[in-house]
């Protein structure tokens, strides 16, 4: 995670507009109005990503990952992307 963002528990680029806790998982839902750059990140928990609508694409480590509607991810916590 050495020069990149880090976020915490529950935090995303984009609008929350909906989250859901049930013990120890959570689920959110984000939004993005528009199209944008983020800056290299990593989150501070596991976490899962199904794309409802749109598209996005992501470098982790030597890899690139474009991600259509339907397509899930995932990234352990400390991930760079």
């Amino acid at each position: 995670m050495s020069g990149s963002a880090h976020l915490g528990k529950g935090q995303f680029y984009g609008t929350v507009s909906r989250r859901r806790d049930a013990g120890s998982f959570a689920l959110s839902e984000v939004v993005h109005g528009s199209a944008r750059a983020f800056p290299r990140h990593a989150h501070a928990r596991t976490y899962v990503s199904l794309l409802l609508g749109g598209s996005y694409g992501e470098q982790v480590g030597s890899k690139r990952f474009d991600h259509a509607p339907m397509s899930v991810s995932v990234r352990p916590a400390g991930t760079d992307h």
